[in-house]
């Protein structure tokens, strides 16, 4: 038989080939598109929350991945569990997963991890993405874009940003005699107030420490910025070191001794020891009960007071951190993020799993955000700028107004999480 010519068989082929599109469109059903899927790591408290969440934050973030699955059918989000670990050894889950080739597509990410992740090559530089969308730089508080930049490439995504606050009972320090519209400014004003706010005989207490160590240092570190010190610095070989072992570590320690065990004269004659509790279940039995005069405490950029849905938001003030003996205010920020696995090779993948990220940490997220929490009766906790934007502003009242103020002040002397390699 002989030979087709070459152009024939490539009209052949070709034409096969656009019968078989043909062929596998009607094989498809109406509407129907082909899933990326993303992978998501559903474990532990900073996992894509659970459908049936009840704690308000966690529905409220729910309804933000609801709402981008609705935006790309064509993303397909997969939850995926790995081991749970409770208590300080829970970072290592994400270890785990990685060294066991299960890790998620998208990763949660936070300050401490950052570097040790990139150095481990666990995640992806998102430097493409950004540069296709790089207004979405223009959201990220700069003491925050520095963090996430690391050897000059930006290898995760904030979705919320944080300061930490002080956070007050304005009731409480009426009956102390003490003014809610002035919260203390100094170290010497923050103990007198401690001092006129703990009464033992009823259990309470003027400020109040998680009793785990690694709860107390979240707090504490807030000390060490105010006395001027830094917990670890990185010297001129690229090395971090941890310089806690400082004057202004012994200031900042020796305050804590003071706040916790030192001895003072109460009016009524008595000796107390400390004007703190320290206690692991501080917000359920202390906060939320009504027992505690000041703690310190997350507020984002969503959220204006992160306290509890429990207490009415009039009892609240939040402000900035007192000044230390330098004079320094300083306060720790931080952020929520996700990167994407290093060990996801298909681009495909990679751009869906951005698109999410993106998302997670847009103008419509924040929206969804809002209308969430307005729909479960607490929308006065959000920022009024937000509630103002999206169509609420009846719920704007004069103490979310003032703790929007305090954010952003809070911003402004914000230092970074320990962020180094090996933190």
């Amino acid at each position: 038989m002989d030979r087709l010519p070459d152009s024939t068989l490539r009209r052949i082929v070709v034409t096969c080939l656009q019968i078989s599109a043909i062929l596998l469109l009607f094989a498809l059903p109406a509407g129907a598109q082909r899933q990326t899927t993303v992978r998501l790591w559903g474990t532990g408290g900073f996992g894509i929350p659970k459908k049936d969440a009840t704690d308000p934050f966690n529905r409220a973030n729910r309804a933000v991945v609801e709402a981008f699955e609705k935006r790309h059918p064509e993303i397909n989000l997969e939850i995926i569990n790995g081991l749970e670990i409770d208590g300080p050894a829970n970072d290592s889950q994400m270890l785990l997963a990685m060294a066991g080739g299960t890790a998620p597509d998208v990763l949660y990410v936070n300050f401490r991890q950052l570097v040790t992740y990139v150095d481990q090559d666990f995640l992806y530089p998102l430097d493409e993405f950004i540069k296709l969308d790089p207004n979405v730089l223009t959201r990220i508080h700069k003491p925050i874009r520095d963090v996430i930049t690391v050897g000059g490439h930006i290898y995760s995504y904030p979705y919320q940003q944080a300061v930490q606050a002080l956070y007050y009972r304005k009731d409480l320090y009426r009956l102390a005699g003490l003014n809610p519209d002035k919260p203390p400014a100094t170290w010497d004003e923050f103990y007198q107030y401690c001092q006129a706010l703990t009464k033992p005989e009823i259990g309470q207490f003027g400020f109040g420490f998680v009793s785990d160590p690694q709860s107390t240092a979240y707090w504490w570190i807030n000390f060490l910025w105010q006395a001027g010190g830094e917990p670890v610095t990185q010297l001129p070989n690229g090395q971090w070191k941890s310089t806690i072992n400082s004057p202004a570590g012994v200031t900042a320690l020796e305050f804590y001794r003071k706040l916790v065990a030192d001895e003072w004269k109460m009016p009524n004659g008595n000796i107390q020891r400390g004007v703190t509790v320290r206690t692991t279940t501080l917000m359920k039995d202390y906060v939320e009960k009504g027992r505690l005069g000041m703690w310190f405490q997350y507020q984002t950029d969503t959220i204006a007071n992160r306290a509890t849905a429990n207490i009415s938001p009039a009892l609240i003030g939040i402000a900035r951190m007192p000044k230390g003996p330098t004079g320094i205010r300083a306060n720790e920020i931080n952020a929520y993020m996700y990167g994407i696995s290093a060990l996801q090779q298909d681009p495909a993948v990679r751009r869906a799993a951005w698109e999410f990220i993106k998302y997670m940490g847009s103008e419509e997220a924040d929206k969804v955000r809002t209308e969430a929490f307005v729909e479960q009766g607490i929308g006065s906790m959000i920022s009024p700028d937000l509630l103002i934007k999206y169509g609420y502003e009846d719920l704007v009242t004069p103490q979310n107004k003032q703790w929007a103020e305090s954010l952003k002040a809070l911003v402004l002397t914000g230092k970074p999480e320990p962020h180094g390699k090996n933190s």
